[in-house]
This record gives structure tokens, sequence and C-alpha cells, in this order.
């Protein structure tokens, strides 16, 4: 309603303007007006197409196309672009993908990267704000984006020609700083793109498992015929080697068919993982894109040449992008007792950067690791036998590792110490049978007396001036690393009084008293 006043209120100054205006001159207020029109046109589509009024879009995006097309000496080219720009979007959404990749097509041509005045003006309409993305690489962008979508080109073929120039952008300054907003955006696309190709590839694995057969046994025939030709006395000799050349032309057709097939599924992958990488390393817009990163890398656990490249693309991740995933990561820790595979030594680096820069948000999930590899390795020495060690048991043993290592590191040492007792304290209050307790009893039978207070000797009531913070407080996530700060409740100690849930179990209810002064209430479940 008020973009259509707006308009109206334009289009009777411009035309009060134009009854006054000599011959074609045009005055400045009626080319503002036709402008300030034009870009009301503009708005109007948008938000049309974003509502699913597609005719209502075009209509508008139509009328901002013709009223530039009345103006002598347009005051600003940039909103030329976004006329061109709203046009592709509404062709693409009313499903004309052709018109819409070559209208910008064209455009990217006519806007030439060299043109600075160009480029500098066009830096305006990039969405990312950054000015080393120029008109003509967003394009490249989006129309790559499109034509992927809508099959127009090869995969390979838009990798190469819309793609890698636009990320080749960021390529000169990406190792020396931190990255934009606008290069995150780019690889975001860019990983979107690879992840949808290997995603087509993998697809079409069953097919190619069926070519693999077939070329083996075309293999073994191919051999066959070898054998047979060798002997020079065979009446066919000429009609089997017509055979044997038939044969080896097509054996070579498929084995160059698998080769692209595996060719192309590794780089893809490889591919978006890199790009995966650079998107959580360079922008926060898309930190979730960390469970597919994680998901492809866990999927390929297995293959040691994927897990020695991809090396260097975790480790340029900040840490705190992981920390939502810290029990995955934690699950999947193994000791090998052969040689450590690549997955394990990545996995290991990122869990100990995790340890070391977030302690409070994966310590607590090693704890119970460590302590089932006590559980397991009893159990196999109670069993006696030669097998193959469990996995829970090897994934303590690499959680012990972890803490092993961690407590040579001078920072870590009594965060570990303090986290050990605290774990040791929990277990033994959620272990204690509170039917035992003498106190207890008498107070369940009668409300009146005081309530009981935590038994005598349990480790919980010596818990003093911990560097803990409280474990049911909120903990924030803090990119900088930085948890020793006196806005963060530390544990100061428990209150000597405790009360019970109710119900069969009587789960306890402590209360953990923090350094800011709050009462922390606790619920500890019932291990007996």
């Amino acid at each position: 309603m008020v973009m259509s006043v707006r308009i109206a209120m334009l289009r009777g100054l411009r035309r009060a303007e134009e009854r006054t205006q000599f011959a074609d001159h045009q005055s400045d207020l009626y080319r503002q007006a036709s402008y300030l029109e034009s870009s009301c046109h503009v708005l109007l589509s948008e938000k049309a197409r974003l509502a699913g009024s597609l005719q209502m879009s075009l209509n508008s995006i139509s009328a901002a196309e013709n009223l530039m097309k009345e103006i002598d000496d347009v005051p600003d080219a940039v909103l030329q672009v976004q006329i061109e720009q709203e046009l592709a979007q509404v062709l693409w959404k009313k499903e004309e993908h052709v018109l819409a990749i070559r209208n910008l097509a064209r455009q990217a041509e006519s806007m030439p990267d060299g043109d600075e005045r160009k480029a500098s003006m066009l830096a305006q309409l990039v969405c990312y704000n950054d000015s080393d993305l120029t008109h003509t690489h967003r394009n490249g962008l989006l129309q790559g984006n499109w034509s992927s979508e809508a099959r127009l080109l090869d995969p390979v073929q838009i990798r190469e020609r819309y793609f890698e120039p636009a990320t080749a952008v960021f390529s000169v300054a990406r190792d020396l700083t931190s990255g934009t907003q606008a290069e995150g955006e780019v690889c975001y696309l860019y990983a979107m793109f690879a992840d949808r190709q290997f995603l087509a590839l993998e697809a079409q694995q069953p097919d190619f498992l069926r070519l693999e057969s077939r070329f083996a046994r075309r293999q073994s025939d191919l051999n066959e015929l070898s054998r047979r030709l060798k002997n020079s006395q065979d009446p066919a000799h000429q009609q089997l080697k017509t055979s044997e050349y038939e044969s080896e032309r097509v054996l070579e057709q498929e084995r160059v068919k698998l080769e692209e097939y595996r060719t192309s599924k590794d780089a893809f992958l490889r591919l978006a993982i890199r790009q995966l990488s650079f998107v959580l390393k360079t922008c926060d817009r898309h930190d979730d894109t960390v469970h597919r990163l994680c998901a492809l890398w866990f999927a390929h656990a297995a293959d040691d040449k994927l897990n020695k490249a991809v090396a260097e693309d975790l480790q340029r991740i900040p840490s705190a992008k992981f920390t939502f995933l810290s029990h995955q990561l934690a699950a999947r820790l193994s000791r090998q007792s052969t040689t450590a595979s690549a997955f394990q030594s990545n996995l290991k680096a990122v869990v100990h950067r995790l340890c070391l820069d977030h302690p409070f948000h994966i310590l607590y999930q090693l704890y119970p690791l460590r302590q089932g590899a006590s559980s397991a390795l009893s159990t196999t020495k109670a069993r006696r036998t030669s097998q193959e060690p469990s996995a829970q048991l090897t994934r303590g043993l690499a959680a012990e590792d972890m803490h092993s290592q961690l407590r040579k590191v001078p920072k870590m040492q009594q965060i570990l110490q303090d986290l050990d007792l605290a774990c040791e304290s929990y277990v033994e209050w959620a272990s204690y049978d509170i039917k035992t307790h003498d106190a207890y009893k008498k107070w369940a039978k009668n409300k009146k007396l005081p309530t009981p207070t935590l038994p005598d000797g349990l480790k919980l009531r010596a818990l003093r001036n911990m560097r803990l913070p409280v474990s049911t407080c909120h903990l924030q996530l803090d990119p900088t690393c930085q948890y020793d700060q006196p806005s963060i409740p530390m544990i100061q100690k428990y209150a000597k009084e405790f009360r019970t849930a109710g119900g069969v179990n009587l789960p306890k209810i402590s209360d953990c008293i923090g350094s800011d002064g709050v009462r922390y209430k606790q619920l500890v479940g019932s291990l007996s």
C-alpha cells in the first residue's frame, strides 16, 4: 500500500513536470522522479517475487525497465544493474531458465572487470558488502548455480567457467587474513554445488558397480582369448584376432568411464570438504554447514588418502565451530592397536584443540569414556581371551591418552584435577543409597523435622572454590576462548542440605552455590 502511494505520487510529479518541459529536453526533477519511481518498482518486484506473486513482480520490473529507457541521462547506473538482476530472478522463478541465464551472461559480458569505474560502482550491489567481489563474479556464481540446477552445462565446465574465477579473487589474501563475509558466501555457493555433484555421483554408484563387474568379466574373457591366440595352429586365428581387438576397444572405453567416475567423485568430495572449511573459517552465517562437513568426513573415515588431504582443511576451522558436535567427535575416538589411521590422527587433533580452547564443552564427554575403559579392561582381564579389544575399550583408552596429553599443558592441570574430582563426587552421590540415610528416613516420615544434610565423608561436601563453571548454568560459547572471566559463575561450594524429588528411585536435589552467590538447583539421578 505504502509503495503504491509512493509510485502514484512520483508518477504524478513526473507527468506534471513533463507538461512544462520543452520538446524532448528533460529537467533534472523529471529525471530524478523517473529514477525514484523505477527504484520503487524494483523494490515492489522483489517483495512480490518473495511473496510468490510472479505476475505482479514481472509487471513491476517491466515498468522499471521502461522508465529507465525514457531517461536521457541516468543519474546512477547501479539501478540499471539492479533491474537486470531482478528481471533474471523473476524469469528464473517463472521457470524460464534459459532466458534467465542468458540475461545474466549478457549483463556480465557488458560489465568487464577491467572497467574500474563500473567495478567500484557495481560493488555496491554485492549483498556481501565486499569490494573484492565484482559484479561479474557475483553474476558468474549465480549463473553457475542456475546452470547446474537446470543441467545446461557439464559440472566440470560450470566449475571452470564460473566458480573458479570467482573464488580466485580471494586466493591471494586467503592465507594472509581470516577472510571476509564475501569469501564465505562465495565458498558456500561453491561448496553446495560440489556437494550436489558428489551426491549425484553417489546415486549412480549401483550402475558403476555393475559396470565394474562387467569390466572384470570382459577382462577375464580377453585374457582367455589372448591365451588361445598364442596357439598359432588355431584355424580361427584371424577371427580370434578381430575379436581380441574389439574386446580391447570396448574394455578401454569401460576403463576410461570407470576412471572418470572415480576421479570426478573423489574430486567433488574433496572440493566440497575444502570449500566447507573455508565457509566455516571466513563467516558465521553458515555455521550449520559443520554438520555436512562432518557427515562427509565421518562417512569416509576409512579413506586414508582423503583424510591426509583434509588435515589442513580441518585445522583451519575455528575450534568453536565443532563444539556442537563434541559428543559425536568424542564417541569416534579409538586407540589403534597398530599404526594410527589418518582419520584418527585428524580426529584427535580436532578434539585436542577443543579441549584446549573450550575445555568445559568437551571434557565432560571424555570422562565417562575413560571410566568405561577401566570397566572394559577389567572384564577383558577376567575373561583372559585373545579376542580383539572392544570398541568401548579402544575408545576409553584413546580418551585416557588424550587426558594424559592435556595434563602436560600447565593451564589445564588444575582444570583437569578439579573436573575429575567433581565428576567423581557426582557419581558417588548418584550411587549413594538414600534409603540407608538415617536422617533422611526420619525426615521422610515427618517433614517438620530439619532438612537432611549430605552424608559425612561424601566428596561433594569437600568441593570448594573449584576452577569449574557451575555444571547446570548456561555457559555461553566464547570464540576468544576466555573462560576465566568474573561473569562466569564458578563452583564455590555445595549446600549441606538436600531434598528428593519423590518417586521410586528418589533422585536427589542439591544446591550448588556459585561464585556469583546464586544457588543453582541440581537434580542427581540414582545409579543404585
